[in-house]
């Protein structure tokens, strides 16, 4: 990380799945992002399945200068029984939302 970059994260837990399915694998996702401008500059996942569609999706948030509350209204795919509507992507800007009102 650069010298002089005031770091902000923000992480959040959740089910992959939604919790009535047989399997719902929990999700820890942590955000990183510049406090100042608010562009996202890292992430980190934790699951045990393999989410690393999630990571390339972040790869170009970071190559595209996101701001981190632009993830709690992007649109992800969805279909029901294999994940949410509200993707933990989601819950993380959103997270920022309420934290910044």
């Amino acid at each position: 990380m650069k010298k002089g970059i005031k770091a902000k994260s923000v992480t959040v837990i959740d089910a992959y799945r939604p919790e009535f399915m047989p399997t719902h694998e929990k999700v820890m996702f942590k955000v990183v992002y510049n406090e100042e401008t608010r562009v996202i500059i890292g992430a980190q996942l934790l699951s045990e399945i393999d989410l690393t569609q999630v990571i390339n999706a972040m790869s170009v948030c970071i190559q595209n200068k996101v701001k981190v509350e632009d993830l709690a209204f992007m649109d992800f795919f969805f279909q029901p029984h294999f994940n949410k509507p509200w993707s933990f992507i989601n819950l993380v800007g959103l997270e920022v939302l309420k934290e910044n009102s």
